[in-house]
């Protein structure tokens, strides 16, 4: 401007404009973050590893946020009964002791089974 090369009104509309770009740009930002958090809402997490044992709902219905969705089963921590034709000792591939016996011995271990709902507002 102190060359002359363009005018003070020139000059303050240009900087109008680009404060003008960068609200917008900024605007832009925020709205791309709440979409994010958005997209995320739509997303279960389970409270613990396990296995689906009952869905209450299908998938694209709506849902209360305290609606129980699922029920999940910590199978680390079940009980098995199931009868024998004949005594049999069961060895479970995992890293504890062997967990089942027959009918004639005792339970060397007798977990329970551990069962969670986890609902919609989990995210």
């Amino acid at each position: 401007m102190d060359q002359g090369f363009i005018s003070r009104t020139a000059l303050d509309t240009s900087q109008s404009s680009l404060n003008s770009a960068r609200s917008t740009h900024r605007a832009a930002l925020a709205a791309v973050e709440m979409a994010r958090k958005s997209l995320d809402d739509t997303v279960l997490r389970s409270p613990l590893a396990g296995q689906v044992s009952q869905r209450f709902v299908q998938p694209g219905e709506r849902v209360a946020v305290d609606a129980r969705v699922v029920e999940v089963i910590d199978l680390s921590r079940i009980e098995v009964e199931a009868t024998s034709p004949r005594p049999i000792r069961w060895r479970f591939a995992s890293a504890s002791a062997p967990r089942c016996r027959s009918k004639a011995e005792a339970w060397q271990t007798r977990p329970q089974a551990r069962a969670a709902s986890v609902p919609a507002s989990r995210a």
